[in-house]
């Protein structure tokens, strides 16, 4: 397949997202991106910004806050990573809906960059880009580093009122700190990249503290384990800023729960939000809403407007992939793309609130960077049987006995006939490739 020129330009970066285990501490540094940021006449400083980061659930948090705000009235730039199929799904401008906005069929997002947006962006861009390039720096720009100022830049010229970022990997030193931003949020923090980050939650959480970093930010803090809550609390002393801890401002209740909706009641420290509903299933995600909707208090003190019932559209019309997502029904088919130990622990736990006591036949694959033994014992109480499998990625781990997405699949669904549930888990690379093999889904890599 002939490659975009987009395509060809993106794959000439070093990204080090396809070889993290090779990547080291020394690897990111926020200079390149400053520099180019400044070349590109620093759109950041013309952005309203809310800054995420965590070890899990930032994503989702992103997304939540990214759709009460658009059910509010903004236009709002979302910046996240990784993407289930193209490079394309990271970039997205939420607004209403136009009748003249033409979008591909097989994009997941309609309101992603377009392939065209993106290939007229990098030709403005690329003499700035390749400016930066050649200058000696200790290590080469890289991919997200590039692609990060490209959102911002794109957020820029689209004139957003508001732009969610989810950070890469950790917070300090991730691309996405380079902006300045209003709130700064703080979903629940484990362990991960720990050659990277460092080997105790403390450590991880420092990085992750890192986008904390002005008197005037506002701060929203997820549940946490009391090791890293401390350090959140500490580094907001240093900026005498008094953050917003979930577990202290909401309180939630729920109502029903089944394998497409979850609804509960929210009360926080300003309002009260009965009957929320939400496709996104689980306590994690009753906590995640309960993040989003801290943040749009917030902002509401920052003077911008999200009435209760933005709220109540934008968590009943979130859809973010790959997360506990039903894509078939008979069989029913669940992705979910539990790639942490922590994140697989709330897995076993929604398919216990959603599924009650029946366990599931559990197609498995995993990155080869992650704690896949810890993994795998979180999971095992919910797995009537497990069928290994092995993306097609060079992060996949080659595990005894794993078969192919597309042969783990076929294997699942034999053993399932029309009366067993399969699960899809660990990697989003293996989410990705079954999401495609299931729905049928044909897209191009970027």
């Amino acid at each position: 397949m002939r490659l975009s020129y987009a395509q060809q330009y993106l794959h000439s970066f070093i990204d080090h997202e396809a070889c993290l285990g090779q990547a080291s501490s020394q690897t990111f540094k926020l200079d390149r991106v400053r520099q180019l940021l400044r070349e590109l006449g620093d759109p950041q400083k013309d952005l309203k910004i809310v800054h995420v980061a965590g070890s899990k659930g930032k994503g989702s948090i992103c997304a939540l806050t990214a759709h009460i705000l658009k059910s509010a009235g903004y236009k709002v730039g979302f910046y996240s990573s990784p993407h289930i199929y193209s490079y394309r799904e990271r970039i997205r401008v939420l607004e209403s809906p136009r009748q003249d906005q033409p979008f591909s069929s097989d994009d997941i997002f309609p309101d992603c960059i377009s392939s065209k947006a993106l290939d007229t962006v990098i030709s403005e861009i690329k003499p700035a880009v390749e400016k930066v390039r050649a200058k000696e720096y200790p290590m080469a720009l890289s991919f997200f580093e590039l692609y990060t100022a490209l959102a911002l830049y794109w957020f820029r010229q689209n004139k957003v009122d508001l732009a969610v970022l989810e950070t890469g990997l950790g917070g300090r030193l991730d691309a996405t700190n380079a902006a300045e931003s209003l709130i700064a949020a703080l979903s629940p923090i484990s362990l991960e990249h720990t050659h990277i980050l460092g080997d105790t939650l403390a450590q991880i959480a420092g990085e992750k503290a890192g986008i904390i970093k002005a008197r005037g930010q506002k701060v929203v803090i997820a549940p946490q384990d009391p090791e890293a809550m401390g350090v959140f609390e500490s580094r907001c002393r240093e900026f005498r800023i008094r953050p917003v801890r979930i577990d202290q401002y909401a309180s939630y209740e729920l109502v029903a729960q089944n394998i497409d909706r979850q609804v509960f009641d929210m009360t926080t420290g300003k309002a009260r939000y009965p009957r929320l509903e939400t496709p996104l299933l689980g306590k994690h995600q009753r906590d995640n809403a309960a993040a989003s909707i801290g943040i749009a208090e917030q902002l509401e003190d920052l003077g911008f407007r999200v009435p209760a019932q933005a709220v109540r559209e934008g968590c009943r019309s979130v859809f973010w992939p790959g997360r506990f997502e039903t894509v078939s029904r008979d069989p029913i088919i669940i992705l979910d793309g539990a790639h942490s130990p922590a994140s697989a622990r709330a897995l076993a736990q929604t398919v216990r609130e959603v599924l009650g006591s029946e366990k599931v036949i559990l197609v498995a694959g995993f990155s080869k960077d992650k704690n896949i033994e810890a993994i795998r014992r979180e999971l095992k109480n919910i797995a009537r049987e497990t069928i290994l499998t092995k993306a097609d990625h060079p992060r996949a781990a080659d595990l005894p006995g794993a078969v192919s997405v597309g042969k783990a699949l076929e294997l699942a669904l034999q053993k399932a006939k029309t009366q067993g549930i399969v699960l899809v888990t660990g990697s989003l690379f293996v989410i990705s490739e079954a999401r495609k093999l299931l729905t049928g889904t044909r897209c191009s890599s970027t």
